[in-house]
């Protein structure tokens, strides 16, 4: 896995997406942000956006493909289907090993969030709302 530790120094603005992967082992959203040639992905259980009310666990899994900012359809190897939920632009303002803060601008999945991982030990994460404010640029 490719996992950068940059941390940018003017803001990136990139593409983001939100899919809804169904498959025996349980549904799930994947959050997919552009991270240049690939798209760091966070998987959780409810929809990024409940966030807004409360902290939301997520799961660092590896990057993916870019073809998913607009994919939809079957996964291969028998791995479920997948169909957009959200996607949209986001500014992304701090990208670190273990902590990004992000604008997202999608219809589902808008305002400042921060992602930040909850343990040194594994890949678990935080996905957490901040404001509403959005970005000047």
């Amino acid at each position: 896995m490719n996992r950068t530790s940059k941390r940018h120094k003017t803001p990136s603005r990139v593409r983001f997406v939100v899919l809804f992967h169904t498959q025996k082992q349980g549904d799930h959203f994947d959050l997919m942000i552009d991270d240049g040639s690939l798209l760091a992905t966070w998987k959780t259980r409810q929809a990024p956006e409940t966030a807004r009310d409360r902290e939301l666990d997520c799961l660092r899994i590896g990057n993916h493909r870019r073809i998913y900012l607009d994919y939809e359809g079957p996964i291969s190897g028998d791995r479920g289907d997948v169909t957009q939920h959200d996607a949209g632009q986001c500014l992304v303002e701090v990208q670190t090993e273990s902590r990004w803060d992000v604008t997202f601008e999608g219809k589902r999945l808008n305002g400042h969030f921060t992602l930040e991982k909850a343990h040194r030990s594994n890949e678990t994460w935080r996905l957490r709302f901040r404001s509403t404010r959005r970005p000047s640029g």
